[in-house]
């Protein structure tokens, strides 16, 4: 089986990661996307401390994909650079993860 992988995304509002994550689930980069609405990041940009909302989504994807839904997400992204971050997924039900191969396409 293709592996599996949880990538995080963040970005400006709720209505933003809504489209984004309806556009993924289209697109079959993605089976899932579950979107916290309010969170806050403290970051540093250009030399600046940051405090700002944020929205982060996590995406239930193959392994595979991170590429094409990386170039996906920049293409579509207001930030100049944006959190698209990986994280590999070491076990789960394996319903589950058949169930996210099934609903994601091929690379």
């Amino acid at each position: 089986m293709p592996e599996c992988v949880e990538v995080v995304i963040t970005g400006p509002t709720p209505e933003w990661a809504e489209d984004l994550a309806q556009l993924l689930v289209e697109e079959r980069l993605a089976a899932c996307v579950h979107i916290v609405p309010e969170m806050r990041s403290v970051y540093r940009w250009e030399e600046e401390i940051n405090d700002d909302p944020e929205t982060r989504l996590n995406v239930h994807t193959r392994a595979e994909l991170v590429p094409a839904l990386t170039d996906r997400v920049c293409a579509l992204h207001s930030y100049d650079v944006p959190c698209v971050m990986a994280l590999p997924i070491v076990g789960g039900l394996p319903s589950y993860l058949q169930w996210v191969i099934d609903n994601t396409r091929d690379a």
